[in-house]
């Protein structure tokens, strides 16, 4: 997952890209093509509220950007505006308190690939 913020104009953003490989790639898919798409803009809306603090307005709700079904891969794309960032923050440091969850795999069915879990040992 990655998050952009940008201060460059006078209206500040937030981007942001998630990339799905494997079985959540296809729990994306299966959950974009199964849900109502007010329903979905407004809970990935809700979740980003929710894990960074920020009073956020959509300006491109999520999306589905990207789709391999063959490697297996979905890219998701969404972009809010931060509105309770005032004029008055303008040359000073702004502080955005933010949570981030990385999903790591448990095992090779989600990556293909065994996972290390530092000791050199594969899990």
């Amino acid at each position: 997952m990655i998050h952009v913020f940008d201060f460059r104009d006078s209206i500040a953003t937030l981007t942001i890209t998630r990339k799905y490989r494997a079985d959540r790639a296809d729990n994306v898919r299966y959950r974009f093509g199964s849900h109502n798409t007010k329903q979905l803009h407004d809970e990935y809306l809700q979740i980003e509220r929710d894990d960074s603090g920020l009073d956020l307005e959509p300006i491109s709700p999520v999306a589905i950007v990207e789709d391999d079904p063959i490697e297996n891969r979905l890219v998701t794309h969404e972009q809010y505006r931060i509105a309770n960032l005032q004029t008055t923050h303008e040359g000073e440091p702004v502080e955005l308190p933010t949570k981030f969850y990385r999903f790591l795999p448990h095992s090779e069915v989600c990556t293909g690939k065994p996972v290390s879990d530092g000791s050199g040992r594969k899990r």
